[in-house]
């Protein structure tokens, strides 16, 4: 059988907190960006007050925007639009030296 507690206001205050209140930031330290969701339980100003004061907390810097769903999305180090762009346009050079073409990538494995 199930043991069900009663909910006290106790427990409902220590629930709300973890929404809204990261014990530490080690999770988001390498997030590129993170978009906000309906589900997720938290107003759009509360969770841009929470990315805030972790950018406060670990000098990173923060650019908020929408992205191609309509989300509000915040985008790490980068504090505007032209300073984004130049991030992507860096990570996309990065990423095409990681993500060979397969074909290739496939004929050199065989040999």
């Amino acid at each position: 059988m199930v043991k069900i507690k009663k909910l006290t206001k106790h427990i409902i205050k220590d629930r709300d907190l973890d929404l809204t209140h990261m014990s530490d930031y080690d999770e988001l330290d390498n997030e590129v960006a993170l978009a906000w969701h309906p589900a997720s339980g938290i107003l759009v100003g509360e969770w841009m007050n929470i990315l805030s004061n972790y950018g406060l907390a670990r000098d990173r810097k923060l650019f908020f925007g929408v992205n191609n769903f309509g989300m509000p999305t915040c985008f790490f180090d980068a504090s505007n639009k032209a300073e984004l762009s130049k991030l992507v346009d860096e990570q996309s050079e990065v990423n095409r030296t990681k993500f060979m073409n397969p074909k290739k990538m496939e004929k050199d494995e065989r040999l």
